[in-house]
């Protein structure tokens, strides 16, 4: 036969809208995945999937329809036609579906009625067009099929072909794309045998079969509504690429085995954070694989051929494994002025977390189990002081720190402060501040104010600088006392009083560096903002120093910056510490502390650290944690108080020997805002 060379346009096309209902074998979660805790020296952890993702009432074998239009999943029903699954199985496992091609797509009704549609398929394998179709042949151990009906042909089912004699069923199917219940049930000679039911939403592909136009190939043939693709116009022969073609029929599992074999579902794993676990999959068993201490969340996504889905979560915290406690800040012995307050610090690691005990010449401090031992001013007592950090696993003492006083007129003193920082077009200006107090009524402080910004190149900074600082003087009412643009043009003392507090020199007098010296300031509270003439932005240094040329008094209590700090930058702030004795300093990064008091922009949570004159880290602080000894050191320096005792403000209580600190302020996690970085001394 000269078959696929008399093709003849019928263009019945399956066109009506089909009402697909929402299947129940869909991904379902059975039971939520528990939270998992592992430890980090502890191996890994597999949980098996297919004990909380399943395909609800599925139960029967499964064989997955490959074809040119999309792949769909078939649950076999042995319990309802035991002999027509078998014999269907036989077919598969043998590959005789393979390459083989959707034939017929009609309505049972005939014409052009779109009602009680079927596409069948499984009887000719179309490879060669000049050959024609080649029939599938029957299985020769059991050609034809006693008719097991025992279910009705509603939609998404699929049921053997046969002839008009009721047990004549070979090796072709087909599939109800409507509900042909009353069609091919018992009346219409038997009834047609149902052994399958189409899984999820796989019955679109099948209706995308049936909306594919037919053709006419050979009146009186199998193929008088054959469903062809891409037909051109004038076309009348057939390519392969025309063919609805079924690339394979195999039976596959519901649960993957691997990550490449074919399965029903397969899973897909996000994890969140993989500083704490590892996280594969390989088939259906997730593998978490414990690498840090912290917790993650695993995001869990079960999906099936037509990639219906459901999704889940599952937490994962690792605890660090127990390790002994180890010191990593010791106490530092202390010589302070007679009546001064003394701070003793202490930092350790150790899992779980440590306790302390702090001890005098030996005897533990009723009360003293913090890493901070505050003894105020007028209550402590020369000796030896040290302390005994214990967790579960062992405890450790720290060395011993001595604490002596000296009766001296040369006592530690704050006595300057200076921050560099970056004036950009978003943040043209900046502001520090000081308060001049604790001397006698009428007693004033000489005060020196600079911003430098052409003369940093005597520090090293010889690009990138403000060109050209203003500076301005304010009062506690917020009124301006004294401006400078250029220094040269000003009192040209202020180069002996540069030399005299230990400021570098600038670079000349006709230098656009700013800079103002009051010889008496009285007690209160000072401001100083830092801008560029005519907008200009670039790094500047700004700095307040105590002028006077010995401790006297008022003294500088209070020194700080406000700035707003970008994801990932910082501000520095420096000062100095004169004198014969160690001083205390409180040093805050305040940022959700002004928040509560309504400033906008305020910086979620800082880190503050500090560093000695060599650039060496001496101690750091993310969290002030509510300390009762800080709230007192805030109250008794004037400080503006923190409400919230969980707060992530930064702050320290250090004592300090004579010379040059940095403290340096930075965002937690990329955090940027509002930060305000204040030194106090502390008295």
């Amino acid at each position: 036969m000269d078959f696929f060379r008399r093709l003849t346009l019928a263009a019945i096309v399956f066109a009506a809208a089909l009402a697909l209902r929402a299947q129940s074998t869909v991904p379902t979660l059975t039971q939520a995945i528990p939270a998992q805790a592992l430890s980090s020296t502890g191996g890994p952890v597999s949980l098996d999937l297919s004990k909380y993702f399943s395909i609800p009432g599925v139960t029967g074998q499964i064989a997955q329809f490959n074809t040119v239009l999309g792949t769909f999943n078939v649950e076999l029903l042995a319990s309802a036609a035991p002999q027509t699954v078998a014999n269907f199985l036989t077919y598969v496992n043998g590959g005789a579906y393979t390459n083989s091609m959707i034939h017929r797509s009609a309505s049972l009704n005939g014409g052009t009625s779109t009602a009680n549609w079927i596409v069948q398929g499984g009887g000719y394998i179309f490879t060669d067009p000049n050959a024609g179709p080649v029939t599938i042949p029957p299985n020769p151990s059991n050609p034809v099929l006693p008719l097991e009906y025992n279910l009705p042909n509603s939609a998404g089912t699929i049921a053997m072909a046969r002839g008009s004699a009721t047990n004549s069923a070979t090796t072709q199917w087909f599939f109800n794309v409507n509900d042909n219940t009353s069609v091919l049930g018992p009346s219409n000679g038997g009834g047609y045998a149902v052994f399958g039911r189409v899984l999820g939403t796989g019955l679109s592909v099948i209706s995308a079969i049936a909306a594919v136009p037919t053709y006419n190939a050979g009146t009186g043939t199998a193929f008088e509504t054959l469903p062809l693709q891409n037909v051109q116009s004038g076309q009348t022969s057939i390519a392969l690429s025309n063919l609805i073609t079924i690339n394979s029929v195999a039976v596959i599992p519901v649960y993957p085995t691997n990550n490449t074999a074919p399965a029903v579902l397969s899973f897909a794993v996000v994890n969140n954070n993989s500083s704490v676990v590892a996280a594969a999959l390989n088939g259906s068993t997730l593998t978490v694989t414990p690498v840090g201490a912290g917790t993650a969340t695993l995001s869990l996504r079960a999906a099936d051929t037509n990639n219906s889905s459901i999704s889940t979560t599952v937490t994962v915290t690792v605890a660090a494994a127990n390790t002994a406690p180890a010191i990593t800040v010791q106490p530092v012995s202390q010589n302070v002025a007679t009546g001064s307050t003394a701070v003793f610090n202490v930092a350790a690691t150790g899992v779980p977390t440590s306790t302390y005990q702090w001890q005098f010449n030996g005897s533990a401090i009723t009360g003293a189990t913090g890493p901070r031992l505050v003894l105020p001013a007028g209550t402590a007592q020369a000796g030896t002081y040290s302390v005994v950090v214990s967790n579960s696993v062992s405890s450790v003492p720290s060395n011993n720190a001595a604490l002596s006083f000296s009766n001296t007129a040369d006592v530690g003193r704050l006595t300057n402060l200076s921050v560099l920082a970056d004036l950009t077009s978003d943040s043209p200006t900046f502001t520090v501040g000081t308060v001049i107090g604790g001397g006698a009524a009428g007693v004033t402080k000489p005060l020196l104010v600079r911003a430098v910004g052409p003369s940093l190149a005597r520090v090293g900074i010889a690009s990138g600088f403000l060109a050209d600082p203003f500076v301005q003087l304010f009062n506690s009412a917020s009124t301006s006392i004294a401006t400078n643009d250029n220094w040269g043009t000003g009192d040209q003392t202020l180069a002996q009083v540069f030399a005299q507090v230990g400021a570098f020199s600038f670079s000349g007098t006709t230098s656009k560096d700013s800079a103002l010296y009051n010889p008496g300031l009285a007690a209160g509270g000072y401001t100083v903002t830092v801008s560029g003439v005519g907008g200009a932005t670039g790094t500047v240094l700004a700095e307040i120093y105590d002028a006077a040329p010995a401790a006297v008094a008022p003294r500088l209590i209070d020194v700080s910056v406000l700035k707003q700090i970008a994801a990932g930058g910082s501000v520095t702030a420096g000062f100095h510490l004169a004198g014969s004795t160690s001083r205390t300093v409180l040093i805050r990064a305040i940022g959700p502390g002004l928040a509560a008091l309504g400033v906008g922009g305020a910086m979620a949570d800082p880190l503050v650290e500090l560093f000695d004159g060599g650039s060496k880290k001496i101690f750091d602080n993310d969290n002030w944690g509510g300390d009762p000894q800080i709230t007192a050191a805030n109250k008794s320096v004037g400080a503006f108080p923190i409400a919230d005792l969980a707060s992530k403000d930064a702050i320290m209580l250090v004592t300090l020997t004579p010379g040059d600190y940095t403290a340096r302020v930075s965002g937690v996690a990329g955090s940027s805002g509002l930060t305000v970085v204040e030194v106090y001394d502390v008295p």
